[in-house]
């Protein structure tokens, strides 16, 4: 079965793919920019399309991403 959100950001079908929200997304594994950092940048995200309702959003780093999204 085919996913058409997954197919429309990826259509080559196999190389991963973040869909969040409908608003951000992003081919590849995120792990050049590190473990930790990329954690940062997806609590960021939940952060923003949540109204800050996500775990952390007070952080002083996680707000820093937050601005820059």
């Amino acid at each position: 079965t085919e996913i058409p959100t997954f197919n429309h950001y990826s259509p080559m079908g196999n190389i991963p793919t973040i869909v969040i929200g409908g608003n951000y997304y992003r081919v590849g594994s995120g792990e050049v920019r590190g473990e930790q950092a990329e954690e940062q940048v997806l609590t960021a995200l939940f952060c923003k399309i949540s109204g800050n309702e996500a775990q952390d959003c007070n952080n002083p780093e996680i707000q820093g991403y937050i601005t820059q999204l």
